[in-house]
């Protein structure tokens, strides 16, 4: 209950694992249980349906099968290869890849995570317990290897970039080896060549990853085997996030674009939050310095905003990027130095990022749209 986030309610049985929502079906839920049972309701939670028509009982699965979706609503999950639905809850799911993993007909060769990209639905990753991670640009037509020179340990993470279509971050845990040693790598052209981002991580293996919606990919999020940090500069330093956090295990981390907030599923302490505005005012730290004096009026706004970047530090035109709460960009502009109206009257009520950007120079601030 998103009004009262403490008051839950058990809607499932069984060991609880991935859960998802449909985007256009506000009651309509989706949940998993171990050994990828996979279930649907389409009544807010009050009746389940089986949802694993056509995966194949034979084929080798995670105790945590992953499960994900894209924008366009369109599921995947994975055994040792992926399955992919195009026609959620009722359609059948089609294997869309070979074999992935090593071949070895086992659960312990399985696919362990799958990543989608909001800005292009063509685009899926997959990463394997056995070390291997593997793209799509097609949504499922081919697919190839991306492993590299990525170390050789279990693939816990993909998660693709909000922010650049190309961008991913994949995160792998030695835990099963007695390594602690925290790899995560980050890749600006779909996995071809991977940058070590692991800076001065402590000792813990890494569970999971998520980069915030700012244009550089500067600011990310690592769940490790000691808690939760952070990094403002893609990887050179990076800081535990919060003071009262144990130093417990995370296995999870997701960021509630709507409300600023960083939620750590753990493995003790249930789940955590914390707040990251002010982190959302440093976006694109790496080579930019915010600008403090342009302004925009009125906020909120129903269908036209005013942006006056005559008293600013813009030494010339900018960019104008508008993001929504998912970290999709919804609206762009080129915005001359002086007083410019931008049409905002096609976008949905609820809150956005404002962002402009000029050559040294970056603002953002929260946009209210009000309205249908």
């Amino acid at each position: 209950n998103a009004n009262a986030p403490n008051n839950w309610v058990r809607i499932l049985g069984a060991d609880g694992f991935q859960p998802l929502f449909d985007v256009n079906k506000p009651m309509t839920y989706y949940a998993e249980t171990q050994n990828g049972g996979l279930y649907y309701s389409t009544s807010g939670g009050s009746g389940w349906e089986s949802f694993t028509n056509g995966i194949s009982f034979s084929d080798p699965r995670s105790w945590d099968m992953p499960f994900a979706r894209n924008e366009e609503n369109i599921y995947y999950t994975g055994t040792n290869r992926i399955y992919q639905n195009t026609f959620a809850p009722y359609g059948s799911w089609n294997a869309v890849s070979p074999v992935i993993t090593d071949g070895t007909n086992s659960r312990y060769h399985i696919v362990s995570t799958i990543g989608t990209s909001n800005r292009d639905g063509d685009i899926v990753y997959a990463g394997t317990s056995d070390a291997r991670v593997w793209r799509t640009l097609d949504a499922g037509g081919t697919w190839s290897e991306i492993t590299g020179d990525l170390p050789k340990r279990y693939v816990s993470a993909v998660r693709a970039s909000p922010n650049r279509t190309n961008a991913l971050v994949v995160t792998h845990s030695g835990y099963k080896m007695n390594d602690f040693i925290p790899h995560i790598h980050y890749s600006n052209d779909n996995g071809d060549t991977w940058i070590d981002i692991s800076g001065d991580l402590p000792q813990f293996a890494i569970n999971d990853a998520a980069i915030l919606w700012d244009h550089a990919d500067s600011v990310v999020f690592a769940a490790t085997d000691g808690g939760v940090y952070g990094t403002l500069n893609g990887g050179n330093h990076w800081f535990r996030m919060g003071n009262n956090m144990p130093v417990i295990p995370v296995y999870d981390i997701e960021i509630d674009v709507a409300n600023n907030i960083l939620i750590a599923g753990t493995h003790a302490r249930s789940m955590m939050s914390f707040p990251i505005d002010s982190l959302i005012l440093v976006t694109g730290v790496n080579d930019l310095t915010a600008g403090n004096s342009l302004s925009f009026y009125p906020n909120p706004a129903s269908d036209v905003i005013t942006l006056d970047l005559s008293g600013s530090d813009f030494s010339e035109n900018a960019d104008l990027f508008i993001y929504d709460i998912n970290g999709r960009i919804v609206k762009t502009a080129n915005v001359p130095n002086s007083i410019t109206s931008i049409d905002i009257s096609e976008l949905s009520g609820g809150r956005y990022l404002l962002k402009v950007k000029g050559k040294s120079t970056i603002f953002t601030s929260q946009l209210i749209k009000t309205g249908r």
